[in-house]
């Protein structure tokens, strides 16, 4: 939904060598991030992003060294921000009714 928070994650992994790092850049929804990997492994990375339109682009882009064996991506989730906004229960909102069909009926009789 436009607007809304949301978080792109995924584990990464790269055969790296002579400690240059494997690097993953991400966009989404006006966010961008590059994540560097110098070791070997996989690690859990995330981004959060506002979706911006109603098909929000998400791109996950590698970028090798000459001495990266390879760039290895899993489990890659796009995941909703909890909302923020509660819907009122139901007894609050007929607490609220019963509130103003008193006052309601209290202005007929005394006005």
């Amino acid at each position: 939904m436009i607007g809304h928070s949301y978080t792109v994650s995924f584990f990464l992994d790269a055969v790296v060598g002579y400690g240059i790092p494997a690097s993953v850049h991400v966009q989404a929804g006006g966010a961008s991030q590059t994540f560097n990997k110098t070791t070997n492994g996989w690690q859990a990375y995330s981004l959060d992003f506002v979706a911006t339109g109603l098909n929000t682009a998400i791109t996950l882009s590698g970028v090798r060294s000459p001495n990266t064996y390879y760039i290895g991506l899993d489990n890659v989730a796009v995941t909703a921000a909890p909302s923020s906004v509660t819907a009122p229960e139901p007894t609050s909102l007929a607490l609220l009714s019963l509130g103003l069909v008193g006052m309601i009926g209290a202005r007929r009789r005394y006005g």
